[in-house]
């Protein structure tokens, strides 16, 4: 199908049999887009940016690799949702290293708006936990929590910081954050993760870091961590059953009493 974009939040769309001939057409969010195996976006002229660079002499199996550097250089001193974007970009490429270059040059900016510093601030935390940084991860989170103490980033924040304080294995201060987030945000739309993390940080807490590789022996663990473990997990159940965490946490919770 064709698709024609326009720069606000509405969207034209028109479907094509052919690319050529064109059919039934309409204009909606763009979540709300008529599904079809093709889709080409067309921009208008303003929604471009246009970037002249001089390319680099070398051999062409690294021409790509060059240009894709210009350009981002070039990019750098374009909009801050254009950071946003090239920053999610390169996480989702795995490419960290360039998505926090980009997320601290965006920090860097004098003239950046403060809504757009937290966000930053965040998508740069999220940079450095993706990428198994957590030690960095950590220090990253609480700046954002200690510059920015309200907001849904820092919010989100204290369920990312928990996430990284278990993977370090730092149990309680995974545990108190987990508790702070449950009692102060009862209706946040990601407190069933609190309580699957929670689960988990008991699940796994006598086994160290052997619990990464496999898991030990029931008669081995700790009866106390196992009915804290299965406490968590059952009020995930309880309260949340349609939530992505609630077939893991029955399987948990079979475990346990097996």
């Amino acid at each position: 199908s064709l698709s024609a974009a326009a720069p606000t939040s509405a969207l034209d769309w028109v479907r094509s049999p052919n690319g050529q001939q064109l059919g039934e057409h309409g204009s909606c969010a763009a979540a709300l887009l008529p599904a079809d195996d093709d889709v080409v976006l067309v921009l208008p002229p303003r929604a471009v940016s246009w970037h002249q660079v001089a390319l680099p002499k070398v051999a062409g199996s690294r021409l790509r690799a060059a240009l894709d550097g210009l350009l981002e250089d070039r990019l750098l001193a374009d909009t801050a949702e254009l950071h946003f974007a090239l920053g999610n970009l390169f996480r989702r490429r795995g490419d960290f290293e360039r998505a926090v270059r980009v997320h601290q040059h965006l920090l860097e900016r004098a003239d950046l708006k403060a809504v757009d510093r937290h966000r930053a601030q965040h998508a740069l935390a999220d940079d450095f936990m993706k990428a198994g940084l957590f030690d960095r991860a950590e220090a990253a989170y609480k700046a954002l929590q200690t510059r920015y103490p309200f907001g849904r980033y820092t919010e989100q924040s204290m369920l990312d910081i928990s996430y990284c304080f278990f993977r370090s294995a730092e149990r309680e201060q995974a545990l108190s954050t987990l508790d702070r987030f449950i009692r102060t945000y009862p209706n946040h739309p990601n407190v069933d993760y609190a309580y699957y993390l929670k689960g988990l940080v008991h699940f796994r807490e006598d086994q160290g870091i052997l619990g990464y590789v496999y898991e030990l022996d029931l008669a081995q663990r700790d009866p106390k961590e196992m009915r804290a473990s299965y406490a968590a997990f059952k009020e995930l159940t309880t309260r949340f059953p349609d939530s992505q965490y609630y077939q893991d946490s029955v399987a948990r919770m079979r475990y346990l009493v097996n």
